[in-house]
């Protein structure tokens, strides 16, 4: 559903990648999967742009954040994410893919940290957002 939205949004008919938050190996080893990569996966089934999961990676273990507010949040995400293959996104698009916003803070330091690769563009997507 969010790949047709997207399609039909004219203003991402020029993103170049998908890029998932990334979880730890560890973390995807544990559960089984990267739920923003499986997001990612079915918004590139209706509306075909490739999957970059080489490019942006989680730096540190942090704590599951649902039980934190905003300000922790906001201190438990710094420096949190880490730029590889930068070359890759360089004057590039890029649609940044996560499955739930709460306050920002995850999306805000993924940005900051894909923004050291000079994209033309960061646009962002997630699946839910809370009201908190």
């Amino acid at each position: 559903m969010i790949g047709w939205a997207l399609k039909k949004a004219n203003r991402f008919n020029e993103v170049d990648f998908l890029i998932p938050i990334p979880v730890r190996k560890s973390t995807e080893r544990t559960r089984g999967y990267n739920q923003s990569l499986i997001i990612c996966e079915g918004i590139a089934q209706a509306f075909p742009i490739p999957i970059l999961e080489a490019v942006l990676y989680k730096n540190k273990k942090t704590n599951t954040q649902t039980r934190k507010d905003r300000i922790e949040r906001g201190q438990n995400t710094t420096l949190l994410f880490g730029l590889k293959n930068a070359d890759q996104i360089c004057n590039k698009h890029l649609l940044l893919v996560d499955d739930i916003i709460t306050t920002g803070a995850t999306a805000e330091w993924a940005g900051r940290c894909l923004l050291q690769a000079n994209p033309a563009a960061i646009h962002f997507a997630a699946a839910a957002y809370t009201l908190s």
